[in-house]
């Protein structure tokens, strides 16, 4: 008999750590997370929706549901209303982006229930997600900060030239932070000034232009300056630390802040300010 749970409208929602028992749906969460893997969604998107299906099941079996077969429809649009009323460690309402997040992952994983028989239903077909605004991204830069932060590094020095390198290609293409520091040497085509973006978001490939300025700058990388930092012959990371290893995005981070600092900005940015302000 499916179960209907009715919750009050403040009520919250946990998050479970690594270590909660979430009782009988654990093994549904593990073979939700191989499946994820290995029809091929991205890393970062596994770890999204596994943790918000853990958020969703902890809820379920605190409100006594315990079985996928006992998720309806309506017990969905209730945890939707539980998103919406929830409130954050300072009192304030989630933002529409975080409901969108946390209600993906619920509907991956009854849409998984569905199709590997667990369900008879797809309950999450319920959710409608909330709205987005349509605003500007707040992080763009101004001409003169840009120019700022980009003059920052000194290229004079191995580090500098480099660090300068990435901030051009990053503000010249738009890139994402996570396909920059998944660049090879051999997706740079110098000479018709293109970039090749393996496996993108959605796993998807693109071309696209650099810009006379970052080719200019990429390709005296390339000639003068990486095989400085050069340790593994073997290593195809078109972008290298002083130690010869693959750039990561908490690294560029840094790097960056450091510059948007000595550049006296007054702005903390982050790696996609680059893609917004391009």
């Amino acid at each position: 008999v499916s179960k209907i749970i009715r919750i009050d409208q403040t009520t919250d929602i946990p998050s479970p750590g690594q270590d909660a028992d979430l009782g009988a749906w654990e093994r549904y969460i593990e073979e939700f997370q191989e499946t994820l893997r290995v029809t091929g969604f991205m890393d970062n998107t596994v770890v999204q929706y596994v943790r918000e299906a853990r958020r969703f099941v902890f809820w379920l079996g605190r409100n006594g549901c315990e079985s996928p077969t006992e998720i309806t429809p309506e017990i969905c649009m209730e945890y939707q209303r539980a998103v919406f009323y929830h409130r954050t460690r300072k009192g304030e309402p989630n933002p529409i982006n975080t409901q969108i997040y946390m209600l993906t992952g619920v509907r991956a994983l009854t849409k998984f229930l569905k199709r590997s028989g667990y369900a008879l239903i797809d309950a999450g077909l319920a959710i409608q997600a909330p709205r987005r605004s349509k605003c500007l991204p707040r992080d763009i830069m101004s001409e003169d900060d840009i120019t700022k932060l980009l003059a920052a590094p000194d290229v004079k020095t191995l580090r500098g030239y480099r660090d300068r390198t990435i901030m051009e290609l990053l503000y010249a293409t738009g890139i994402r932070a996570s396909e920059l520091t998944g660049l090879d040497i051999d997706d740079a085509d110098l000479s018709s000034g293109r970039l090749r973006i393996r496996e993108g978001k959605g796993r998807k490939d693109r071309v696209v232009p650099l810009g006379n300025i970052a080719t200019e700058f990429a390709g005296g990388y390339l000639t003068n300056i990486r095989p400085r930092f050069v340790r593994n012959p073997r290593e195809r990371a078109f972008f290298l630390t002083t130690w010869g290893t693959r750039f990561n995005a908490t690294m560029l981070l840094q790097y960056i802040r450091r510059h948007a600092s000595n550049a006296g900005l007054s702005m903390r940015p982050v790696l996609h300010t680059f893609r917004h302000t391009c």
